[in-house]
């Protein structure tokens, strides 16, 4: 049954992809007045579908897959009969470049606009987590931020003169700045403020190790407890707080 859901499941999000990357194509052929001939979900053979206009709007038996057919443009059907007649104002070919490129990416174009609809739906409607300190509560043993001189209740107040003021900003400032720069970090120490400089040939690449700090005030709390593990064998519970380990 899990297999059966996974397969229906993909074949959905295939045919929205395919939906709308060949949206994308038809909207710029219609923008540009050229003739389209099919708008398929679907490879052939052709299932059912309506005609309207010029533009038989179809699905198709083949689920994995779609195309939108341009006139005076050689696409996934290979025809070519077009080619020995002259170009026609409402064909693809009797276009400008400017405007056949655009037709061409359209359908890339709009699957980028689609990944970031989704990702500022996901943002819009659950909210995005935000640690609005700037206090170091943890540092990891033996990590750069350790051997650059960082000590637990450091407070960080600005990264190459960029005031940061939440974690978030830290995290990302930190990466972004050190792909081109050395740093200059300042920050409160003991209520002394100081500068720590970083040669950005000494930070470590942050792609494959962390900096080894974590924000004041983190709590570890039990989202999930999987079935026959170790876990639930010792009793842990969804909502529990970890405390401890060993006594640290």
């Amino acid at each position: 049954m899990a297999i059966l859901s996974t397969i229906f499941y993909f074949i959905i999000t295939i045919i929205i992809l395919v939906l709308v990357h060949e949206l994308g194509h038809f909207l710029a052929a219609k923008l540009f007045k050229m003739r389209v001939d099919t708008f398929s979900i679907g490879f052939p053979p052709r299932a059912f579908g309506k005609k309207i206009g010029d533009t038989d709007y179809c699905v198709s038996w083949i689920p994995i897959g779609g195309y939108v057919k341009i006139a005076g443009m050689i696409d996934e059907s290979f025809d070519t009969d077009f080619l020995n007649n002259e170009p026609q104002p409402w064909e693809f070919r009797s276009k400008p470049l400017w405007q056949r490129m655009i037709v061409i990416s359209a359908g890339v174009i709009m699957n980028l606009l689609l990944a970031v609809f989704i990702f500022w739906g996901i943002i819009f409607y659950q909210g995005r987590t935000i640690h609005p300190v700037t206090e170091i509560g943890y540092i990891a043993p033996k990590s750069p931020a350790e051997k650059f001189g960082f000590h637990v209740g450091d407070k960080f107040l600005a990264i190459n003169n960029r005031p940061v003021k939440q974690w978030d900003e830290i995290e990302s400032t930190l990466y972004t700045e050190s792909v081109t720069h050395d740093l200059n970090i300042t920050i409160n120490h003991s209520g002394a403020v100081s500068t720590i400089f970083i040669r950005r040939s000494d930070l470590p690449d942050f792609t494959d190790e962390r900096f080894g700090i974590l924000p004041a005030g983190l709590v570890s709390v039990v989202t999930l407890v999987d079935a026959g593990k170790p876990a639930e064998k010792i009793g842990l519970q969804p909502g529990d707080t970890i405390l401890a380990v060993n006594d640290a």
